[in-house]
C-alpha cells in the first residue's frame, strides 16, 4: 500500500473510531420518555441530564426498559431496534437481548445534574 494512501486509510479509521467511542458515551437523545414526572417543571432538567450520562448499557436490542428513579418519575428506554427503524444510526447487535436475572438499579439525579445509581446484588448464605 502506498505510503499516502496508507496514512489516509488510518486517519479515517480513527475518525470513525472516535466518532463511535464519543456516541458511546452518553444517552442518545430522543431515545427515551419520562413517564409519571411527580415535578414536570423539571422534565428539561431530567431529560438533559439522562443524555448526558451513558444510559445505553441499559438499552435492550428489542424491548422497551423502564427504569426507576427516586426523584419522583421513570424513564422508558425505546429498544434499539425501534431507534434503528426510526433511522437512528447504530448496530442493534451490540445491545443485549435481556439483563438476565438482576434486579436493574434504582436511580437518582443529584441538584449537579449527574445521575447516581443503587445497585442491588443478591447474597447466599
Amino acid at each position: 500500500m502506498k505510503p499516502l494512501l496508507k496514512t489516509f486509510f488510518i486517519m479515517i479509521v480513527l475518525v470513525f473510531t472516535q466518532v463511535n467511542l464519543s456516541a458511546q458515551t452518553k444517552t442518545l437523545a430522543n431515545s427515551f420518555v419520562i413517564l409519571n414526572n411527580k415535578l414536570p417543571e423539571k422534565t428539561a432538567f431530567y431529560t438533559k441530564s439522562i443524555e448526558a450520562a451513558d444510559m445505553e448499557q441499559y438499552r435492550l436490542r428489542d424491548k422497551r426498559v423502564h427504569l426507576e428513579f427516586e426523584n419522583g418519575f421513570e424513564v422508558e428506554l425505546y429498544s434499539a431496534k425501534e431507534l434503528f427503524v426510526k433511522g437512528e444510526i447504530l448496530n442493534i447487535n451490540n445491545y443485549p437481548v435481556t439483563h438476565g436475572t438482576g434486579k436493574l438499579p434504582v436511580f437518582g439525579i443529584l441538584p449537579n445534574g449527574h445521575l447516581t445509581a443503587k445497585v442491588f446484588s443478591e447474597m447466599k448464605k
